[in-house]
């Protein structure tokens, strides 16, 4: 699997992921959260994480 870890505001992200290509034999798949929680620095943070995964499709022979 290769992962991209992606930061940014909402809008880059949709921007981003949405422009990323469907790869042939892979499964592309993405989540995000808010950089916010304990940490007191992003709670003015307009920021958020993003994953981007592209995961191989395994294929059973038969």
């Amino acid at each position: 699997m290769i992962r991209v870890r992606i930061e940014g505001t909402e809008e880059e992200m949709l921007e981003f992921i949405g422009k990323m290509p469907d790869i042939p034999g892979f499964e592309k798949t993405h989540m995000r959260e808010p950089r916010k929680g304990n940490n007191p620095k992003y709670d003015s943070s307009k920021n958020v994480l993003a994953y981007l995964s592209y995961k191989k499709i395994e294929v059973a022979n038969k």
